[in-house]
């Protein structure tokens, strides 16, 4: 069974749901002032062609933290 992201947002209280909005927040303004953005995982400063966005939370990933996020692409 594939983990299903869109169901465990879903699922998420309403204090978790805050955090996302926040992380989501807090990396659209840094991208749209031209800064680096805030990985969520590592909490490292990366520039946003080196990070991946999840399309369900809305927050930013490196490329080591968006595999535990999103799970191996490996079948």
């Amino acid at each position: 069974m594939t983990y299903n992201h869109k169901e465990a947002v879903e699922n998420l209280t309403f204090k978790e749901l805050k955090e996302n909005l926040e992380w989501a927040g807090k990396g659209y303004r840094q991208a749209y002032r031209g800064k680096k953005i805030t990985c969520r995982g590592c909490l490292k400063d990366f520039t946003l062609i080196s990070l991946y966005r999840c399309f369900f939370c809305g927050c930013y990933f490196c490329k080591s933290c968006s595999t535990t996020h999103f799970g191996s692409r490996k079948s």
